[in-house]
């Protein structure tokens, strides 16, 4: 009787430990968004602004581009998202509307058009 007593509760233990490890699993999902950022001309455009941000939580990331107009945004949560970019000597671009999907990362790349900018 003790023996089954034990093997019951061992299961048990191991059901408890997988079924509530596996909801923390799934909140680990996640995506990324990589993109360029260039002017009229194609040229890439260095340490512009990006800001990433959830339009559901109202969380906002930043980032900067790289010498050659790159950015990068790793593990982000899966949602919605709005993209704004700004630049000394052009106008900021806003893209709203980008849904990002649990491992499926993402390329948004902008081209910015000449004019003035509220970036110090």
């Amino acid at each position: 009787m003790r023996s089954r007593f034990a093997l019951l509760l061992g299961i048990l233990l191991i059901a408890l430990i997988f079924f509530t490890g596996v909801p923390a699993a799934w909140g680990q999902a996640a995506t990324s968004l990589r993109g360029s950022v260039t002017d009229p001309s194609s040229a890439a455009i260095p340490n512009a602004t990006i800001h990433l941000i959830n339009t559901g939580t109202n969380t906002d990331r930043t980032a900067t581009t790289d010498a050659q107009g790159e950015y990068t945004f790793a593990q982000v949560a899966p949602g919605a998202y709005r993209l704004e970019v700004e630049a000394n000597g052009f106008s900021k671009y806003v893209q709203s509307g980008i849904q990002l999907l649990v491992n499926l990362p993402a390329t948004i790349n902008v081209k910015l058009k000449l004019g003035s900018s509220s970036k110090p």
